[in-house]
């Protein structure tokens, strides 16, 4: 083997290592703005206040009630317009001691 061909060969070698490398490296900082960008997602749902309660007291607004529980829960529309209780199931944990007993009665 001649000088130039090991030269060809090292640059060649090199050449293909450095392209492993930035692979590896371009998918490490793929993973990292992954996880950065579900942290800054989930930092946000951490930090919301309470969900409304309905209390059922007299003078309360169910319709406004209604309207902020929607808001709260925009994340998950899905669930609000699927042909399923199970939106009811998850904000019922909302209602007041009073309201939540005849919800109880209601659904037996």
């Amino acid at each position: 083997m001649s000088m130039q061909q090991l030269l060809e060969y090292i640059t060649q070698q090199q050449q293909q290592y450095q392209a492993q490398m930035q692979a590896q490296m371009q998918a490490q900082m793929q993973q990292a703005n992954e996880r950065f960008e579900f942290l800054v997602a989930s930092r946000g749902e951490h930090k919301k206040k309470d969900p409304p309660v309905y209390e059922g007291k007299f003078g309360e607004d169910i319709e406004l009630w209604i309207f902020a529980t929607e808001q709260y829960y925009a994340n998950k529309r899905h669930l609000m317009e699927a042909e399923s209780s199970d939106f009811v199931t998850l904000i019922s944990s909302n209602l007041g001691k009073s309201v939540l007993n005849w919800y109880r009665a209601f659904i037996a």
